[in-house]
Protein backbone atom coordinates (compact mmCIF):
# COMPACT_ATOMS: atom_id res chain seq x y z
CA UNK A 1 0.00 0.00 0.00
CA UNK A 2 1.56 3.27 -0.69
CA UNK A 3 0.10 6.65 0.35
CA UNK A 4 1.35 9.79 -1.45
CA UNK A 5 0.72 13.50 -0.96
CA UNK A 6 0.11 14.64 -4.31
CA UNK A 7 0.33 17.63 -6.21
CA UNK A 8 0.11 19.06 -10.04
CA UNK A 9 0.19 22.29 -12.25
CA UNK A 10 -1.90 21.84 -15.35
CA UNK A 11 -2.37 23.51 -19.03
CA UNK A 12 -6.07 24.41 -17.76
CA UNK A 13 -7.95 24.06 -14.34
CA UNK A 14 -10.73 22.36 -16.52
CA UNK A 15 -9.61 19.10 -17.72
CA UNK A 16 -6.00 20.77 -18.47
CA UNK A 17 -2.81 18.35 -18.97
CA UNK A 18 -0.14 17.91 -16.42
CA UNK A 19 2.98 20.01 -16.99
CA UNK A 20 4.48 19.32 -13.73
CA UNK A 21 4.10 16.80 -11.38
CA UNK A 22 5.38 16.01 -7.61
CA UNK A 23 4.78 13.50 -4.75
CA UNK A 24 5.78 12.57 -1.16
CA UNK A 25 5.88 9.04 -1.09
CA UNK A 26 5.23 8.37 2.82
CA UNK A 27 6.82 5.20 4.32
CA UNK A 28 4.32 1.96 4.75
CA UNK A 29 3.45 1.23 8.43
CA UNK A 30 1.61 -1.96 9.31
CA UNK A 31 -0.61 -2.97 12.50
CA UNK A 32 -0.32 -5.86 14.22
CA UNK A 33 -2.03 -7.69 11.72
CA UNK A 34 -0.10 -7.09 9.49
CA UNK A 35 -2.28 -4.56 6.93
CA UNK A 36 0.11 -1.75 6.14
CA UNK A 37 -2.54 0.96 6.90
CA UNK A 38 -1.37 3.16 9.92
CA UNK A 39 -1.04 6.49 9.12
CA UNK A 40 3.50 7.50 9.34
CA UNK A 41 4.49 10.50 8.34
CA UNK A 42 8.27 9.65 7.67
CA UNK A 43 8.86 10.83 4.24
CA UNK A 44 10.22 7.55 1.53
CA UNK A 45 11.12 9.46 -0.99
CA UNK A 46 9.95 12.37 -2.57
CA UNK A 47 9.76 12.96 -7.12
CA UNK A 48 9.44 15.56 -8.99
CA UNK A 49 9.09 16.20 -13.28
CA UNK A 50 7.52 18.40 -15.44
CA UNK A 51 6.40 17.13 -18.39
CA UNK A 52 5.39 18.60 -22.26
CA UNK A 53 1.66 18.81 -23.09
CA UNK A 54 0.04 18.56 -26.70
CA UNK A 55 -2.09 21.31 -25.77
CA UNK A 56 -1.04 24.86 -25.28
CA UNK A 57 -1.65 26.36 -21.60
CA UNK A 58 -4.16 28.85 -20.63
CA UNK A 59 -3.03 32.29 -19.87
CA UNK A 60 -5.65 31.77 -16.60
CA UNK A 61 -3.33 28.99 -15.63
CA UNK A 62 0.02 30.51 -16.35
CA UNK A 63 -1.08 33.41 -14.10
CA UNK A 64 -1.16 31.03 -10.97
CA UNK A 65 1.87 28.69 -12.10
CA UNK A 66 3.87 31.11 -14.02
CA UNK A 67 5.15 27.95 -16.07
CA UNK A 68 6.06 28.65 -19.78
CA UNK A 69 5.88 26.61 -22.26
CA UNK A 70 9.26 26.76 -23.27
CA UNK A 71 10.52 24.89 -19.81
CA UNK A 72 8.95 22.01 -21.07
CA UNK A 73 10.69 21.52 -24.29
CA UNK A 74 12.21 17.57 -24.47
CA UNK A 75 10.44 16.87 -21.21
CA UNK A 76 8.59 13.59 -21.26
CA UNK A 77 5.19 14.25 -22.80
CA UNK A 78 2.43 14.54 -20.59
CA UNK A 79 0.45 11.90 -21.75
CA UNK A 80 3.33 9.52 -20.38
CA UNK A 81 2.79 10.35 -16.51
CA UNK A 82 1.36 7.37 -14.30
CA UNK A 83 0.91 6.88 -10.71
CA UNK A 84 2.85 4.12 -8.88
CA UNK A 85 1.18 1.47 -9.45
CA UNK A 86 0.28 0.46 -5.68
CA UNK A 87 -0.68 3.47 -5.20
CA UNK A 88 -3.91 3.10 -2.18
CA UNK A 89 -4.45 7.14 -1.05
CA UNK A 90 -3.25 10.18 -2.44
CA UNK A 91 -3.34 13.47 -0.22
CA UNK A 92 -4.01 16.95 -1.72
CA UNK A 93 -5.53 20.23 -1.70
CA UNK A 94 -8.88 19.58 -3.65
CA UNK A 95 -7.06 16.57 -4.81
CA UNK A 96 -10.04 15.73 -7.36
CA UNK A 97 -8.22 17.86 -9.83
CA UNK A 98 -5.08 16.47 -9.76
CA UNK A 99 -6.36 12.96 -9.28
CA UNK A 100 -8.53 13.53 -12.54
CA UNK A 101 -5.46 14.93 -14.28
CA UNK A 102 -3.63 11.52 -13.26
CA UNK A 103 -6.27 9.64 -15.09
CA UNK A 104 -9.26 8.98 -12.58
CA UNK A 105 -7.74 5.93 -11.00
CA UNK A 106 -10.74 4.20 -9.58
CA UNK A 107 -8.57 1.99 -7.50
CA UNK A 108 -6.64 5.83 -5.23
CA UNK A 109 -9.06 6.90 -2.81
CA UNK A 110 -9.08 10.49 -2.52
CA UNK A 111 -8.03 12.80 1.11
CA UNK A 112 -9.11 16.55 0.33
CA UNK A 113 -7.45 18.49 3.11
CA UNK A 114 -9.33 21.43 1.73
CA UNK A 115 -12.40 19.79 2.70
CA UNK A 116 -11.02 19.00 6.13
CA UNK A 117 -9.87 22.26 6.56
CA UNK A 118 -13.15 23.82 6.20
CA UNK A 119 -14.50 21.82 8.95
CA UNK A 120 -11.84 21.99 11.55
CA UNK A 121 -11.39 25.41 11.36
CA UNK A 122 -14.67 26.88 10.30
CA UNK A 123 -13.80 30.73 10.88
CA UNK A 124 -10.62 30.83 8.71
CA UNK A 125 -10.68 34.06 6.56
CA UNK A 126 -9.25 31.99 3.53
CA UNK A 127 -8.73 27.62 2.77
CA UNK A 128 -6.29 28.46 -0.28
CA UNK A 129 -3.18 26.05 0.90
CA UNK A 130 -1.37 29.67 1.47
CA UNK A 131 -3.97 30.92 3.47
CA UNK A 132 -4.14 28.06 5.71
CA UNK A 133 -0.37 27.97 6.45
CA UNK A 134 -0.05 31.58 7.42
CA UNK A 135 -3.11 30.96 10.05
CA UNK A 136 -1.47 27.96 11.28
CA UNK A 137 2.41 28.38 11.21
CA UNK A 138 2.22 32.42 12.19
CA UNK A 139 2.39 35.62 10.00
CA UNK A 140 5.99 35.64 9.87
CA UNK A 141 9.68 36.02 7.41
CA UNK A 142 9.77 32.26 8.29
CA UNK A 143 6.09 31.68 6.98
CA UNK A 144 6.78 34.28 3.99
CA UNK A 145 10.09 32.36 2.66
CA UNK A 146 7.74 28.76 3.60
CA UNK A 147 4.97 30.01 1.06
CA UNK A 148 6.95 31.94 -1.29
CA UNK A 149 6.97 29.29 -4.02
CA UNK A 150 3.56 28.30 -3.60
CA UNK A 151 1.70 26.68 -6.73
CA UNK A 152 4.78 25.19 -7.75
CA UNK A 153 4.06 21.63 -7.59
CA UNK A 154 7.49 20.62 -5.26
CA UNK A 155 7.04 23.41 -2.72
CA UNK A 156 2.89 22.67 -2.54
CA UNK A 157 3.19 19.10 -1.81
CA UNK A 158 5.62 20.50 1.40
CA UNK A 159 3.12 22.46 1.79
CA UNK A 160 0.59 20.19 2.14
CA UNK A 161 2.79 18.04 4.15
CA UNK A 162 3.00 21.21 6.99
CA UNK A 163 -1.19 21.12 7.03
CA UNK A 164 -1.72 17.31 7.07
CA UNK A 165 0.34 17.42 10.22
CA UNK A 166 -1.75 20.17 11.87
CA UNK A 167 -5.18 18.04 10.58
CA UNK A 168 -3.54 15.19 12.47
CA UNK A 169 -2.86 17.01 15.73
CA UNK A 170 -6.45 18.20 15.88
CA UNK A 171 -7.50 14.56 15.50
CA UNK A 172 -5.61 12.46 17.08
CA UNK A 173 -8.47 9.63 17.15
CA UNK A 174 -7.67 9.22 13.69
CA UNK A 175 -4.70 6.67 13.34
CA UNK A 176 -4.78 5.16 9.79
CA UNK A 177 -5.29 5.83 6.26
CA UNK A 178 -8.75 4.35 5.65
CA UNK A 179 -10.56 6.19 8.81
CA UNK A 180 -8.75 9.87 7.68
CA UNK A 181 -10.48 9.12 4.10
CA UNK A 182 -13.75 8.28 5.81
CA UNK A 183 -13.31 11.51 7.86
CA UNK A 184 -12.31 13.59 4.78
CA UNK A 185 -15.11 11.96 2.66
CA UNK A 186 -17.57 13.42 5.90
CA UNK A 187 -15.86 16.65 5.38
CA UNK A 188 -16.48 16.79 1.67
CA UNK A 189 -20.35 16.82 2.43
CA UNK A 190 -21.49 20.69 2.58
CA UNK A 191 -23.07 21.89 5.70
CA UNK A 192 -24.35 24.85 3.16
CA UNK A 193 -26.57 24.91 -0.15
CA UNK A 194 -23.44 25.93 -2.78
CA UNK A 195 -26.10 27.19 -5.21
CA UNK A 196 -26.85 30.48 -5.85
CA UNK A 197 -30.46 31.12 -5.48
CA UNK A 198 -29.69 29.65 -1.85
CA UNK A 199 -26.41 30.85 -0.87
CA UNK A 200 -25.23 30.08 2.40
CA UNK A 201 -28.40 28.20 3.55
CA UNK A 202 -28.24 25.46 5.52
CA UNK A 203 -28.88 22.16 4.40
CA UNK A 204 -30.95 21.38 7.60
CA UNK A 205 -33.12 24.30 6.67
CA UNK A 206 -34.20 24.19 3.21
CA UNK A 207 -37.80 23.30 2.40
CA UNK A 208 -38.75 19.81 1.04
CA UNK A 209 -39.71 21.77 -2.33
CA UNK A 210 -36.19 23.15 -2.96
CA UNK A 211 -34.08 20.30 -2.00
CA UNK A 212 -36.67 17.60 -4.37
CA UNK A 213 -35.48 20.38 -7.80
CA UNK A 214 -32.01 20.04 -6.47
CA UNK A 215 -31.91 16.26 -6.49
CA UNK A 216 -33.56 16.29 -9.70
CA UNK A 217 -30.72 18.03 -11.17
CA UNK A 218 -28.25 15.49 -12.89
CA UNK A 219 -25.09 17.80 -13.03
CA UNK A 220 -25.28 18.20 -8.73
CA UNK A 221 -22.13 17.85 -7.04
CA UNK A 222 -22.33 13.75 -5.37
CA UNK A 223 -21.46 15.06 -1.85
CA UNK A 224 -23.97 17.80 -2.25
CA UNK A 225 -26.33 14.98 -3.56
CA UNK A 226 -25.55 13.21 -0.59
CA UNK A 227 -26.12 15.60 1.74
CA UNK A 228 -29.52 16.49 0.87
CA UNK A 229 -30.65 12.20 0.93
CA UNK A 230 -29.28 12.86 4.21
CA UNK A 231 -31.48 15.71 5.00
CA UNK A 232 -34.51 13.91 3.46
CA UNK A 233 -33.91 10.70 5.07
CA UNK A 234 -33.81 12.59 8.77
CA UNK A 235 -37.09 14.15 8.08
CA UNK A 236 -38.55 10.87 6.65
CA UNK A 237 -37.25 8.45 8.82
CA UNK A 238 -40.22 6.23 8.03
CA UNK A 239 -38.99 4.91 4.49
CA UNK A 240 -40.54 7.77 2.13
CA UNK A 241 -38.21 7.28 -0.37
CA UNK A 242 -36.18 10.78 -1.90
CA UNK A 243 -34.76 8.99 -5.32
CA UNK A 244 -36.49 6.53 -8.21
CA UNK A 245 -33.80 4.52 -7.30
CA UNK A 246 -34.32 3.58 -3.68
CA UNK A 247 -36.71 1.06 -2.12
CA UNK A 248 -40.08 1.78 -2.98
CA UNK A 249 -39.85 3.92 -6.10
CA UNK A 250 -41.82 6.84 -4.89
CA UNK A 251 -40.77 9.79 -7.48
CA UNK A 252 -42.40 12.52 -5.25
CA UNK A 253 -39.92 14.03 -4.74
CA UNK A 254 -38.72 14.34 -7.89
CA UNK A 255 -41.20 16.08 -9.67
CA UNK A 256 -40.88 19.47 -10.85
CA UNK A 257 -42.72 22.45 -8.97
CA UNK A 258 -45.87 23.59 -10.54
CA UNK A 259 -45.22 26.40 -13.33
CA UNK A 260 -47.75 28.72 -11.12
CA UNK A 261 -44.47 28.86 -8.07
CA UNK A 262 -43.61 31.65 -7.99
CA UNK A 263 -39.97 30.79 -6.41
CA UNK A 264 -39.04 28.63 -9.40
CA UNK A 265 -39.09 31.53 -12.04
CA UNK A 266 -36.90 30.66 -14.97
CA UNK A 267 -34.40 33.17 -13.82
CA UNK A 268 -33.74 31.74 -10.51
CA UNK A 269 -33.26 28.42 -11.88
CA UNK A 270 -29.17 27.48 -11.14
CA UNK A 271 -27.05 25.55 -13.66
CA UNK A 272 -23.80 23.80 -13.39
CA UNK A 273 -22.23 27.05 -13.68
CA UNK A 274 -23.37 28.03 -9.86
CA UNK A 275 -21.79 25.11 -8.76
CA UNK A 276 -18.09 25.95 -10.56
CA UNK A 277 -18.65 29.54 -9.04
CA UNK A 278 -18.72 28.06 -5.97
CA UNK A 279 -15.28 26.35 -6.56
Amino acid sequence: MTTLIFDTELTDRKNGEIIEAAWLRLLPRADLAGTADLIDLTIFDEWHSFFQPASPISFGSMAVHHILPEQLVGHPPSSTFELPSLTSYVVGHSIDTDWQAAGSPAQVKRIDTHAIAQWLWPDATGYSQTALIYMLEGATAETRAMVKNAHSALADVHLNYGLLRHILKLKPEITTWSELWTYSEACRIPRTCPLKRWDGVLLADMDDGAIRWCLDQHWLDPYFRTGLENVMRERYPQGKTIRHEFDDGDDDYLDEPDDDDDRWDDDQREGPQDMESQS
